[in-house]
């Protein structure tokens, strides 16, 4: 299975630039407002008002209806189709369309309300996943449900009817990988000798490998289809599990039986050289081969990735319909169960593996899947590795805390040594206080020929020498002969 982030084109398209409470500096990602099917699926009975009041002068024309009760069912009618306008304006349109849902550079928000502003937020760098729910086939069909995501130490934030979901929440991992603030860079250090020391103390310590996920364990089905999964920065994909094959054998089991219906009756049909049995078995026929093709692809396209961070569960329904993924963090599963069905389950080697989540967080139920004992295996491995590797994350940090530590107060108290030679005596004083070291005259005794008296000859430290700040910095001048 292909894994590609999600491509400029699949993204929401944002429909403003600010909104009220926008930041100083804080740059609009994408404004949306809810998806326009819960504008326009309410508003049926406005549609059916205005169609009935088209009806009455049609009908008067047509000689269906006198003149005077024509005009009472117009009035009547009017009134109607206006009350059900004010109602569905007041009640859909207005809140529509104070609702958004808004990611920016900073955080994630939904805002509700016109005059008085609701706000609910969460910072970017508190982000840890997104999970995308399409509840009902209306959702599915037309392409909208809801985005919940979750915070470290926080209640989630619900946004609710957004078209493209899965965009948006993708969207959100990007932003979130893109503009979470960065760490502190560490304080700069002139001196290259002491600079590499430094940086040798703060060497990081290489991250634990990840465990190897048997291959089997993903196969290899024909006619699937990439998947549009936004990694996070640094994230890393163990490995892929799909359902076992018998899970496809029990979902194909009544198409294929319509189809060996179908084939026994066209078989009758042409044995008895009765062309109806004949059509009506190709004709059966049909349904059970696109029964049988949808059961397959959208078999071949649910999947369940491990990254050495989360898990995720990624749903496909119809091929093309829609994509759903559910993530769960590592940190916040609670248990791992692992369950086989019966005899037949444990012969050919299937079974549920159960995680269940810490906190507000949402379980993921992998069903039929082979071997459920290796991937409960997998993810405690997984687990195990990300708190090696917070471990290791947290001595690395403490290592460039220290290096940043160590940088600061060589960098207060050693200094390079200027060059002072050549120099009158008013000049080097200067230069040696700046650099942060006090100069010391040990003499003028030095005859150069043609140099005139009370310049400097040589020093000590040499030019470029370390030497801790507030120390000497000697010189010999020259004097006439």
């Amino acid at each position: 299975m292909q894994h590609a982030a999600t491509s400029a084109r699949s993204q929401p398209q944002s429909q403003a630039r600010t909104f009220r409470g926008q930041q100083a500096g804080e740059r609009s990602i994408l404004i949306t407002h809810p998806a326009r099917a819960t504008l326009l699926l309410p508003a049926w009975p406005v549609v059916l008002g205005l169609m009935a009041l088209v009806g009455v002068p049609v009908a008067q024309s047509a000689r269906l209806l006198p003149g005077s009760v024509a005009g009472v069912a117009l009035a009547a009618l009017g009134l109607a189709t206006l009350l059900v306008l004010g109602r569905w304006g007041g009640a859909t349109a207005y809140p529509w369309w104070c609702t958004r849902a808004i990611i920016t550079d900073r955080r994630v928000m939904v805002q509700r309300g016109g005059i008085a502003l609701d706000v609910q937020e969460i910072p970017l760098g508190s982000v840890q996943s997104a999970r995308v729910e399409l509840r009902t086939f209306g959702e599915l069909l037309l392409g909208y449900g809801r985005v919940t995501i979750t915070a470290g130490g926080g209640a989630p934030l619900t946004l609710p009817a957004l078209a493209r979901p899965q965009a948006f929440a993708n969207l959100v991992m990007q932003a979130r990988a893109t503009h979470a603030p960065p760490a502190a860079a560490s304080a700069p250090i002139a001196d290259p000798a002491v600079r590499a020391i430094i940086d040798r103390l703060a060497q990081a310590e290489p991250l634990p490998a990840l465990p190897a996920l048997d291959p089997a364990l993903g196969a290899q089905w024909p006619l699937r289809h990439a998947m549009t999964i936004p990694l996070e920065d640094g994230e890393t994909v163990v490995g892929l599990i799909n359902r076992h094959w018998w899970v496809l054998a029990r979902r194909a089991a009544l198409p294929l039986t319509l189809l060996a219906l179908a084939a026994l009756v066209a078989g009758a049909g042409a044995w008895l050289g009765q062309p109806m049995f004949l059509a009506v078995g190709v004709l059966s026929a049909l349904p059970g081969i696109l029964w049988l093709v949808l059961v397959y692809l959208n078999f071949v396209d649910d999947s369940f990735i491990l990254t050495d961070r989360r898990i995720l569960d990624v749903q496909r329904r119809f091929f093309v319909l829609y994509e759903a993924t559910a993530a769960l963090e590592y940190d916040n599963i609670q248990e791992v169960r692992t369950s086989v069905p019966g005899a037949w389950a444990r012969l050919v080697g299937y079974g549920t593996v159960q995680v269940n989540a810490a906190g507000m967080g949402a379980p993921i139920s992998m069903d039929g899947v082979p071997r459920p004992q290796a991937i409960e295996q997998a993810i405690a491995g997984c687990r195990a590795l990300v708190q090696q590797r917070a471990q290791a994350a947290a001595a690395n940090h403490e290592k460039l805390e220290l290096r940043d530590w160590f940088a600061a107060v060589v960098g207060e108290m050693v200094v390079a040594a200027p060059d002072l030679r050549g120099l009158l005596l008013e000049d080097a004083i200067a230069r040696s206080y700046a650099a942060g070291l006090r100069l010391l005259v040990l003499g003028d005794n030095i005859i150069v020929p043609g140099l005139p008296a009370g310049i400097v000859v040589s020093q000590s430290p040499f030019p470029g020498a370390r030497a801790l700040r507030g120390g000497d910095l000697s010189v010999m001048l020259s004097r006439l002969s």
